[in-house]
């Protein structure tokens, strides 16, 4: 199984990277900044789907913490959260989330780690809205 790639934004350059081009079993779609219902939930339905033809395993978001955040919210509405490892290649060195997490920081050890890396539950709060 494979993962799918959402490149946020500005992360247009992450379908060249050489870490992908290495992986056949990784797609990559190209996104809007902190996308929303109509941008990925169709995407979210594939992962682990026994009815695609070789489903993605999970999910990795390219781009900044907001994009996490709203990909993570998706994934929350959508009643995905035990099916759907989300990964997160932060496109900022100065990223919060990494920081946190103590995640890789730069373009390729970044996608390497959230490609391959051992999905960990991490706590998720919602607020009094939702979100």
């Amino acid at each position: 199984m494979g993962a799918m790639v959402l490149a946020c934004g500005r992360a247009d350059g992450v379908a060249d990277s050489a870490v992908l081009a290495a992986r056949p079993d990784v797609t990559v779609h190209r996104v809007p900044v902190q996308p929303g219902r109509t941008d990925v939930d169709h995407l979210l339905a594939q992962v682990g789907n026994p009815a695609e033809t070789d489903p993605p395993d999970r999910v990795v978001v390219a781009g900044e913490d907001a994009d996490l955040a709203a990909v993570v919210l998706r994934v929350l509405r959508t009643n995905l959260l035990a099916q759907v490892p989300v990964g997160f290649a932060p496109l900022s060195f100065t990223s919060p989330a990494a920081a946190i997490w103590g995640l890789p920081r730069n373009g390729d050890a970044a996608l390497e780690h959230a490609l391959t890396g051992e999905p960990r539950s991490v706590p998720l709060i919602r607020d009094g809205n939702g979100g």
